[in-house]
């Protein structure tokens, strides 16, 4: 539980949206293991809600949000 908690903690000082985006992408594209690990564990949060699901059908629906997600993930890839 420990080595998972710093990760959380790093993650959770970051912008959700962000998060949210590396954790979608890792799936689209690149699935790294310690952001798979990281998403299988928390598919759904507090409120029951399916957040791979959510995010999917939030950027099918809104190519504005799509974008502004592709362009921090490049921030985040760039940073990395």
């Amino acid at each position: 539980e420990n080595s998972d908690q710093p990760t959380q903690s790093f993650e959770k000082e970051e912008k959700p949206l962000k998060d949210e985006a590396e954790k979608e992408k890792s799936i689209d594209k690149l699935p790294r293991k310690m952001l798979s690990r990281d998403s299988s564990q928390e598919d759904t949060d507090s409120t029951g809600i399916d957040l791979h699901e959510f995010l999917v059908n939030t950027l099918k629906n809104n190519p504005r949000d799509r974008m502004m997600l592709l362009k921090l993930e490049q921030e985040i890839l760039d940073f990395i």
